[in-house]
């Protein structure tokens, strides 16, 4: 794996990270790698991969041990926004907000969507 990293191959790297990733989340959680998978998955967005990437953030939505626990849903929420699936994002965002009160972000953009159903 670090081959792929040095010689900028990202599609190896990628499915390196993703093929060690396959461990059930008990075992990452143990293993304290739970936020690798998060990490992998806003990775992939950066790339512009979001259909993998939500994968990814599902997953860290329910590894144990992960912090902050709202990044994955607010991930997701901007994901659906862009892919205009307006009800799953106003879902997601309402977690951040059930997990974050305070997060004037999610509040924002929780409020600009459920305004776009009307």
């Amino acid at each position: 794996m670090p081959y792929a990293f040095t010689t900028h191959d990202i599609d190896q790297a990628i499915y390196h990270v993703a093929n060690a990733l396959q461990i059930p989340v008990l075992i990452l959680a143990l293993l304290a790698l739970a936020a690798v998978i998060y990490e992998f998955g806003a990775y992939l967005i950066e790339l512009g991969r979001e259909e993998e990437a939500i994968e990814w953030l599902e997953r860290a939505k329910t590894a144990p041990r992960y912090e902050p626990r709202h990044y994955p849903y607010l991930n997701l929420a901007w994901i659906y926004a862009r892919q205009h699936k307006v009800r799953e994002a106003i879902d997601q965002l309402q977690s951040v907000i059930a997990i974050e009160p305070e997060h004037r972000g999610a509040r924002k953009e929780l409020h600009r969507l459920i305004g776009m159903l009307n």
